[in-house]
């Protein structure tokens, strides 16, 4: 698993509960039949799972904050097939939790960037 620069010891990029939505709206028309106004992209989510010594941590948080601007920069994300995907931090904040010893749990949401 790699978040741009850093090649992380562990985790998992794993499809969040919103895995695809598009911004198409169907409604009914007056007759009772239904209307579809499509959209023109699809939006897909992942989060990177994993427990991480607190250090490994910190450095890629640091990353997030100050490289990417949380989601103000595009990154390449590469899960542990080799698949690469271009994504944005999706959120505005970084959290983890810690779980022992010198271990933190994180989870931390990314977007493929739309094209």
């Amino acid at each position: 698993m790699k978040i741009g620069p850093h090649t992380m010891s562990r985790g998992q990029l794993i499809g969040s509960p919103i895995i695809a939505k598009t911004p198409g709206k169907a409604n009914e028309d007056g007759a009772g039949g239904v209307v579809v106004a499509e959209g023109n992209f699809v939006a897909r989510y992942f989060n990177y799972k994993a427990n991480l010594p607190r250090s490994e941590a910190e450095k890629v948080a640091y990353y997030i904050e100050n490289s990417l601007r949380f989601w103000g920069e595009i990154v390449t994300v590469v899960d542990g097939f080799g698949v690469s995907r271009q994504c944005r931090y999706w959120k505005d904040e970084i959290r983890w939790t810690p779980i022992g010893g010198d271990m933190v749990s994180v989870d931390w949401p990314f977007r493929v960037e739309v094209t």
